[in-house]
């Protein structure tokens, strides 16, 4: 494959990357909020945190790993990778807010968090994949605000508050997509090569 078609298909990954975000983050929010309110009749509050957390970035991840396989080998733990990571944040969302008083720092601490879960799958593939730990703490700062500044227009438009939550979320999730699919892009062009083996072919 040229230079040219390579470079043309990784820029290809980005409008895939933030569609598919978005869809992830409506879809998974749905099945999210269903799931943790099934489970907060049996059990504590942060449960319900940590599952909608929890299946919300694990449908977002899935979708995501939609486009990741054709560019990162063994990419199937992309999806674990998040869903720890968003499982994890979702559990102790109430305790760093309240407790620690970081209420405004929060769409930060919780952008990083993720994006050092998904760091580790990254790093054994691309340069400087540091960066991408960044780019989700200010996709998440971003779409946090724009998600919040949204939510008076979408409410007058929806009128099922759960549905126009959900559209909120697939909102919320593009614009991190966003923001992260460019850190993408970027980093796949800086590829770590295997070394070869001796006596193995280069061919």
């Amino acid at each position: 494959m040229s230079k040219q078609n390579k470079s043309s298909l990784r820029w290809a990954v980005w409008p895939c990357w933030v569609l598919l975000s978005a869809i992830g983050g409506g879809v998974g929010f749905a099945l999210g909020l269903a799931a943790a309110e099934a489970a907060t009749r049996i059990l504590a509050r942060p449960v319900f945190e940590a599952v909608l957390y929890g299946i919300l970035g694990t449908s977002v991840a899935i979708l995501q790993w939609l486009v990741l396989r054709a560019h990162v080998p063994q990419a199937s733990w992309w999806v674990l990778a998040s869903a720890m990571g968003w499982t994890l944040v979702g559990a102790l969302a109430d305790l760093v807010q309240i407790k620690a008083g970081l209420a405004t720092l929060w769409p930060a601490i919780v952008g990083a968090a993720v994006g050092a879960f998904q760091w580790l799958v990254l790093r054994k593939h691309v340069h400087l994949a540091g960066l991408w730990i960044v780019a989700s703490a200010s996709g998440w700062v971003l779409s946090w605000h724009a998600a919040t500044g949204m939510d008076k227009i979408v409410a007058t438009i929806v009128s099922s508050e759960k549905v126009g939550l959900a559209l909120l979320f697939a909102i919320f999730t593009a614009v991190v997509g966003a923001f992260t699919g460019l850190a993408l892009v970027w980093l796949l062009r800086r590829p770590i090569l295997k070394k070869s083996q001796p006596g193995e072919s280069t061919a």
